[in-house]
């Protein structure tokens, strides 16, 4: 599916203008740790040209949002700077740290050149309103979207870009990259192999009936296509949705295509400060976990009628009708709910997540998708 439109770049916000000059509080100097992968990551400075080729050529804005992150930011900083692709820009949007967070970003940008720091307006302590606001501040292109305290694999960004190249081409169509990563504890120690797997986030079939139910996609994975990072631009930081990597899925896959990378790109690191974090799926239907999966049901609905008011004259016929279809289901009488999901394909991926959602659906009422999501 494809929706061609006109772009205009936005306002820019605004970045720090500082001396190219390292300090002692710079990501030069002493940062030197290991991926859980074992690979060092060093700084690297100043970059190198590649050979040349088509994916050399390929540039993408790596945008990172934080809040007070100086614990762990040395280190991401740092593993970006290590990337086997060099040609980039990192902007650090900070929302307003009350820590080191935002010297660290100034020290990182004396030492490099492609390093940023935005200082956007408040944003409320959020992390989707941050890289919402944030992104409508980037130049056009490809994006990438990066947590502060992960560390990323030495060919995350080539490894991305070339599933881009692959899948968009020269065609540019709207199009979401997004891989697995390795869960790990603040340390750094391996906690598991594959996020994908230890959260049942593993979706073979990627599209828009799987994204109004359920998200696959991890935010600190993915790639943009220029084309859909212009569309996510339309997307005031404001409106209400569960979190914003799952808002870019829904749109992705109502617009375009949805690709994943069977590979951990990165080192996920699982911590009390997490926005979200790592969550192992549930098994056992209890109250809790009935009660749990109606709330969540009731944001998902909530969510799908935010994404018809931002993009419903956008949409190509079949995607609106079938997000129009889920956001109605309020309406229709609890006995026919499920059969009218089931006969458009809108289902959870795994049999027992399944079975929760449909008792959810049935009992799910007006007011509670009402008060779902913050206004």
């Amino acid at each position: 599916m494809r929706v061609l439109r006109a772009h205009r770049d936005p306002p820019a916000a605004p970045v720090a203008t500082i001396p190219r000059t390292c300090d002692s509080n710079g990501i030069s100097g002493g940062v030197d740790v290991q991926d859980p992968m074992g690979n060092a990551i060093r700084p690297a400075i100043p970059p190198r040209t590649g050979d040349g080729s088509s994916l050399d050529r390929q540039h993408v804005h790596i945008l990172m949002a934080t809040h007070n992150g100086h614990e762990h930011i040395r280190e991401q900083i740092a593993s970006i700077r290590q990337q086997s692709h060099e040609n980039w820009d990192l902007y650090i949007s900070d929302d307003h740290s009350t820590d080191s967070t935002a010297e660290i970003a100034l020290s990182a940008a004396r030492c490099d050149r492609r390093v940023h720091l935005l200082m956007p307006p408040a944003v409320g302590g959020s992390a989707q309103a941050n890289f919402l606001s944030a992104l409508r501040a980037l130049p056009r292109g490809s994006v990438m979207l990066s947590d502060q305290d992960d560390v990323w694999f030495r060919d995350k960004v080539k490894l991305s870009l070339r599933a881009l190249m692959d899948t968009a081409g020269a065609d540019n169509r709207p199009c979401l990259i997004h891989t697995d990563s390795q869960l790990v504890d603040k340390d750094l120690h391996p906690l598991h192999p594959s996020q994908k797997r230890f959260s049942a986030l593993l979706d073979p079939s990627p599209c828009l009936q799987r994204a109004l139910v359920e998200n696959s996609v991890t935010g600190n994975t993915t790639l943009l296509s220029p084309s859909l990072a212009d569309m996510a631009r339309k997307t005031e930081p404001t409106t209400p949705m569960i979190m914003h990597d799952w808002w870019i899925y829904l749109l992705a896959a109502s617009l375009g295509d949805v690709v994943y990378i069977d590979t951990p790109t990165l080192a996920y690191r699982q911590h009390a400060n997490n926005a979200v974090g790592a969550k192992q799926g549930a098994e056992t239907l209890t109250p809790d976990r009935l009660a749990q999966a109606i709330r969540r049901a009731a944001q998902t609905v909530a969510q799908a009628r935010s994404f018809l008011r931002v993009y419903s004259n956008l949409l190509p016929e079949a995607s609106r009708d079938l997000v129009s279809i889920y956001s109605d289901i309020t309406s229709l009488p609890w006995r026919i709910r499920n059969p009218r999901l089931k006969r458009e394909h809108v289902v959870k991926s795994r049999w027992k997540a399944r079975a929760v959602h449909r008792i959810a659906i049935a009992m799910l009422t007006e007011k509670q998708v009402r008060g779902a999501l913050p206004c």
